[in-house]
């Protein structure tokens, strides 16, 4: 289970490498995103589950999170004055409500309004919260 854990979080990162964070934002925090569990990042699915195994599978998917939040942080319009952490601590932010927004959207029945307003309100506000 930690192995193929381990590949599907590698294939998110490789999927996310190209993509600013604007496209990461609407890609991931879209409706396509969130019905296409198949498809989808391990880390939404996941997550919950992860909690409850051992130190072993959380080391996986920490290694995984590691990966996309570097990932993500390279398209981060860094201020030069600013320290590293200040830039890592937005992207965790921003990471943490993207996983967020998608975990909730899905608990909501598929034809639910609320189920896209969710989506909407979360992807306007990562939006509006990246440095111009």
């Amino acid at each position: 289970m930690a192995q193929a854990t381990a590949t599907s979080l590698s294939q998110s990162v490789a999927n996310t490498e190209s993509l600013d964070l604007t496209q990461f934002i609407n890609r991931y925090v879209s409706r396509d995103h969130r019905d296409g569990r198949s498809e989808g990042c391990t880390l939404a699915a996941l997550c919950g589950d992860a909690a409850r195994q051992s130190g072993d599978f959380k080391a996986t998917f920490a290694e995984g999170i590691e990966g996309m939040l570097t990932t993500l942080q390279q398209q981060y319009p860094a201020d030069q004055n600013a320290p590293q952490v200040v830039a890592r601590a937005k992207i965790i932010d921003l990471f943490a409500r993207a996983i967020g927004a998608v975990m909730l959207s899905r608990a909501c029945p598929d034809d639910s309004a609320l189920a896209d307003e969710i989506l909407e309100v979360c992807r306007a506000e990562m939006t509006a919260s990246l440095p111009q």
